[in-house]
């Protein structure tokens, strides 16, 4: 029984992190189509750009998610930011 508890519990804190994620995940997306909108009609694909947040993000990553984790999470949500930007 204390396991199930304990079990809810944690649940609990994982569906609060997750709805952190949300608002931040939407404002970056708000964000990311703000500087699509600066950019006007430039490629919004910019290679060094995204090597260099990749490089940010991996080198802020203390784990438990390892730098190729993270990236990979990262390279998901760059592609994603990038779609919104081309379909302003």
């Amino acid at each position: 029984m204390a396991d199930e508890l304990k079990l809810a519990n944690l649940r609990r804190q994982i569906d609060s992190v997750d709805e952190k994620l949300v608002v931040l995940l939407n404002e970056r997306a708000r964000l990311a189509l703000q500087a699509g909108i600066v950019k006007g009609n430039r490629d919004t694909y910019r290679p060094e750009r995204e090597a260099a947040v990749l490089a940010g993000v991996a080198a802020e990553s203390e784990g438990p998610l390892s730098k190729d984790g993270i990236q990979t999470i990262f390279k998901a949500i760059i592609t994603v930011c990038r779609t919104i930007q081309q379909t302003k």
